[in-house]
């Protein structure tokens, strides 16, 4: 079953390190190979802090700007879709996903409307309030007897329309 391989750490692609490695095989380098690692990432950080930038961060950083001009000429109305419409239609192609990555790295956000709410109800008054003649009984014995009404109000282009309906309890006929 397996043979000379069976039991072995190297069998499975490796795993135990052998008794003689010391440090460097378990917790990395030791001693002067430490100062030399330390060394090393210091001239890389400093070799990387001079590199020019890449022609993608340069696009970004136009981008960024193209992004910037737009929010504030629209008086940060507009979020990534509008936006990624307006750079299209100046010709400027980015994808929405990359708009939307750097507007919210670089913290543009869409100024966001209230929800508009029409309010037909105002309970805070001290006029007369019409006394309950029904008093929830909803059954009708002839009729033109007890009549129910109701208003409504639809948006529409021209503005809101408001709708009322007078009911005749026993019909259920719509009389007024």
């Amino acid at each position: 079953m397996g043979g000379a391989a069976r039991g072995s750490a190297a069998a499975d692609g490796g795993g135990a390190a052998p008794h003689d490695a010391g440090d460097a095989a378990v917790g990395g380098p030791r001693g002067r190979d430490r100062a030399f690692a330390a060394r090393e990432r210091a001239a890389a950080h400093y070799a990387w802090r001079s590199r020019p930038g890449s022609r993608r961060s340069a696009a970004n950083r136009d981008l960024v700007d193209d992004i910037r001009r737009v929010h504030r000429d629209t008086r940060g109305r507009y979020g990534s879709p509008r936006i990624h419409a307006e750079l299209k239609d100046q010709g400027r192609g980015a994808s929405r996903g990359r708009i939307e990555r750097l507007m919210r790295r670089h913290g543009s956000r869409a100024i966001m409307a209230r929800p508009r709410r029409v309010r037909t109800t105002d309970s805070r008054h001290d006029l007369p309030i019409a006394p309950n003649l029904l008093d929830r009984n909803f059954i009708a014995t002839a009729p033109n007897r007890i009549w129910l009404a109701d208003i409504t109000y639809i948006e529409t282009d021209q503005g809101w329309l408001y709708l009322a309906a007078v009911m005749d309890l026993y019909s259920r006929r719509i009389v007024g």
